[in-house]
């Protein structure tokens, strides 16, 4: 059985995933563009082993270990897409307003009930840049970058769960109008990771990696 929770055509949910900038004057705010940001991951865990004895009739000697994991975010689109479902080369993990999907070719995947990205979950980020508004036209533009908590949680479902968290560092803006109204939009979230694991065997581990979000559109 796959643990797909929801496959629906990517021009559906592109559809129905409008951006919401922010657009509160004077403060920047995590993913203030509202673009949806495609999520990379790269992570190392030190993973604790099944202890090993040794009694050489003398002495009895009790050695614990670890072994070191690679962990990424193919490994986040596999759980997503499920073991009966093989990912493209394409596949990407994707964070859209609060949301967390995979995007697969024609395809997006639920990733809702594995994976849990939090932006500035205490709401204690701190922000420098500007909010400028054009007193004939009515357009805002914004350029802010900010830092703040980030934690991203992931519970595969058989046992195996990490949780990571770092101080994110986000840059994005909001652009001047183009002739149609529009405005293009950038945004970019770069996070070092720590955290901890539980394999899906109850062994315990600590991982370290990095992470980077970015996207853009038009608002």
């Amino acid at each position: 059985m796959t643990r797909t929770l929801g496959i629906i055509g990517v021009g559906a949910i592109l559809a129905l995933a409008v951006p919401t900038a922010v657009h509160a004057q004077g403060n920047g705010a995590p993913n203030g563009t509202g673009t949806q940001l495609v999520v990379t991951l790269t992570g190392t865990g030190a993973i604790q082993v099944a202890d090993s004895e040794k009694d050489n009739g003398k002495t009895d000697t009790i050695t614990s270990k670890t072994t070191t994991k690679k962990f990424s975010t193919t490994d986040l689109i596999q759980a997503v897409e499920g073991s009966g479902v093989t990912p493209t080369k394409n596949a990407k993990l994707v964070y859209d307003n609060g949301n967390v999907a995979v995007i697969d070719g024609a395809n997006t995947y639920d990733a809702s009930g594995i994976v849990t990205i939090s932006l500035d979950p205490d709401g204690q980020g701190v922000w420098t840049g500007t909010d400028s508004t054009d007193d004939n036209s009515g357009a805002e533009t914004q350029s802010y970058t900010g830092s703040y908590l980030f934690t991203l949680i992931f519970d595969k479902g058989d046992g195996l769960t990490v949780m990571v968290v770092g101080l994110a560092k986000e840059t994005y803006t909001i652009g001047k109008p183009y002739k149609n109204g529009d405005q293009p939009t950038s945004d970019t979230i770069s996070v070092k990771l720590i955290g901890e694991a539980t394999t899906s065997d109850g062994f315990n581990g600590s991982i370290t990696g990095t992470l980077k979000a970015s996207g853009k559109g038009i608002f």
